[in-house]
């Protein structure tokens, strides 16, 4: 009596095989007539997938339809397929499956072929080979390279070309423009009560970058309904290094001595505590320029306001302590004003901050780095900005 014959089912079963979920059902649905030769092909899969790494192998069958294995374990003809896939480290997407199919005398080297010239740059993304090509290569680098690619064959074709990528804000951007925009808000009114109570003209200066860009320019308008003159100055974080490099702009000393306004000098802060927990006011390094080049030269009181930490009668500026003034009700005050809170200074210095992109290049696919400059992000966080401020002015 002879050994009785394994059946596929119980061979995936019980071979390395057993972690592929869909080769169970399918060995259990093969007629058993069809039994020796389905188990003579699964032990071929086996000596070619058994040695592959296992997140390839698990990838590769998790990429095959189910009645692409089903042909593989019923069709002699088929294992050049999925051996020359698997040489190649490549996935058993459908116009690959084709291509092997097609009769080549070699296809293995003709896929070699049209990888080595997508890297040597003849990628075309009309073709539909070499995005599978690409494909595979993002899901399962050939190399041990990390995985670069976790959405659908469909989704990766319809990537961008790298000259195609545009700047926009993702969720999480657009929901801190929407925070600066209430921070916005809340300067203005600051401003409104303040001027309201006053006798004198005012002067709101926005320090570029943060302060003009992500404060008092979209409220702009609003300010000059109240009355106010709008400036953009720019003294920055260096300043007490480097006194006498920067200084304001000879029209806006003009109107300071002609007219002795109150000035609001506004600028934002990634560090606008000074630990967490500790309730003293930081304001930008920059703001000790303004004291310097306004309070002290032209003998104005000082104010200290913080979005954050209101109230503080001693804040810390740049690195170094200060108080508020009071040289006397007859003269101008200058307020400083730091509106950071709950958008954590998000965008500050954000033209420094590359962003990841997936595009396809000449070379194929990339996880590209972007670097975007103000006159592309400070439109988009300002757009986002006003819509906010205009739910609340």
């Amino acid at each position: 009596m002879g050994k009785k014959q394994v059946s596929p089912e119980r061979y995936v079963q019980t071979s390395e095989l057993r972690s592929i979920e869909k080769l169970h059902a399918i060995a259990a649905s093969i007629p058993e007539d069809q039994h020796r030769g389905a188990v003579s092909l699964l032990r071929d899969l086996l000596e070619t997938f058994g040695p592959a790494r296992k997140e390839y192998r698990e990838l590769f069958f998790e990429e095959a339809p189910e009645e692409m294995i089903s042909d593989w374990l019923s069709n002699p003809q088929a294992v050049r397929t999925y051996r020359t896939l698997h040489d190649l480290q490549l996935l058993p997407t459908e116009n690959l499956v084709a291509f092997v199919q097609n009769g080549h005398h070699n296809p293995l080297s003709l896929l070699e072929e049209t990888i080595e010239a997508i890297r040597g740059g003849a990628f075309d993304r009309t073709n539909e080979l070499h995005v599978e090509l690409e494909y595979s290569r993002a899901v399962f680098p050939r190399t041990f390279g990390r995985r670069k690619w976790f959405g659908s064959l469909r989704e990766f074709s319809q990537l961008p070309m790298e000259d195609e990528i545009s700047f926009s804000l993702d969720e999480t951007e657009k929901d801190f423009a929407r925070k600066h925009g209430q921070e916005a808000v809340a300067t203005y009114r600051f401003i409104a009560e303040k001027i309201q109570n006053s006798s004198r003209t005012s002067l709101v200066i926005g320090n570029r970058r943060h302060g003009a860009n992500y404060v008092v320019n979209p409220i702009r308008p609003y300010l000059e309904d109240i009355g106010c003159t709008v400036v953009t100055e720019r003294i920055p974080s260096t300043w007490a290094y480097r006194r006498g490099t920067f200084s304001l702009t000879q029209q806006t000393v003009k109107k300071i001595k002609e007219t002795e306004p109150d000035i609001f000098v506004v600028d934002g802060t990634k560090r606008f505590k000074i630990d967490e927990g500790v309730t003293t006011a930081r304001f930008p390094a920059a703001m000790s320029g303004y004291i310097d080049e306004i309070a002290t030269a032209y003998d104005y009181n000082l104010v200290f306001q913080s979005m954050a930490v209101p109230g503080n009668e001693e804040v810390v500026v740049g690195g170094g302590t200060w108080s508020p003034e009071h040289v006397g009700s007859h003269r101008p005050t200058l307020y400083i004003v730091c509106p950071t809170n709950e958008s954590q200074g998000f965008f500050d210095n954000y033209n420094k901050v590359p962003r990841f992109e997936n595009c396809f290049t000449q070379h194929g696919f990339a996880h590209k780095r972007f670097r975007w400059g103000d006159d592309v992000i400070v439109p988009a966080v300002q757009d986002v900005m006003k819509a906010e401020i205009a739910k609340h002015l």
